[in-house]
């Protein structure tokens, strides 16, 4: 069903306007795949895209999921839609307004090019793990099981820390709880371990 539709229905004027005709609901080619427009019509820098996902940290739906998509909106200027790829077609589904449906997040453009992709590795650490096992253990010294969320409390340690400085330059701070964040932040200290 079509604003249009809807407005045609409650006895208001439509015009040529191309918001109206654009669909809500439409099934995607592949079975069991519905687009849904978000009601955005999304314009970012030309360096810039969004990814359309589900909500994060949300309790995801039994009967469908959200499939994740990027949309180059530094370029394409059309409505903002999300897909959701139904698990069972045997039960009704109540989308709710008050209820996110989907997530959206911007993402420069060089992030998913070929040439940056190609660069990275993905290969497990092999021989010596003694640096491995050290990132880790230090990486864990933030999380208790008796206080839980420790790495979200250096996050937002982190987040003031930089604002308070003010300058636009990251502050490197040491007392942020979290070594691991902290030497992977500090230029040069970082020095990915080589096959061996």
């Amino acid at each position: 069903m079509t604003p249009r539709i809807l407005c045609q229905l409650r006895g208001l004027e439509t015009s040529s306007d191309p918001l109206l005709s654009l669909p809500v609901f439409t099934p995607a080619p592949e079975p069991g795949i519905l687009q849904v427009w978000t009601g955005l019509i999304a314009v970012t820098p030309p360096e810039w895209s969004l990814l359309v996902r589900g909500v994060p940290n949300a309790p995801g739906n039994l009967v469908y999921e959200v499939m994740e998509g990027i949309v180059e909106t530094g370029w394409w200027h059309g409505p903002l839609v999300g897909n959701l790829r139904f698990r069972k077609t045997d039960q009704v589904v109540h989308l709710r307004p008050d209820v996110p449906l989907f997530g959206l997040q911007p993402v420069p453009c060089e992030a998913y090019r070929d040439e940056e992709l190609k660069r990275t590795d993905f290969s497990p650490p092999r021989g010596d793990l003694t640096r491995t096992r050290r990132l880790v253990s230090e990486a864990m010294r933030i999380r208790t099981p008796d206080n839980p969320g420790g790495y979200r409390r250096a996050v937002l340690s982190r987040r003031r820390q930089e604002r308070v400085d003010g300058t636009g330059e990251t502050v490197r701070s040491l007392s942020t709880g979290c070594p691991v964040m902290q030497e992977a932040s500090t230029p040069g200290s970082y020095e990915p371990e080589q096959p061996g």
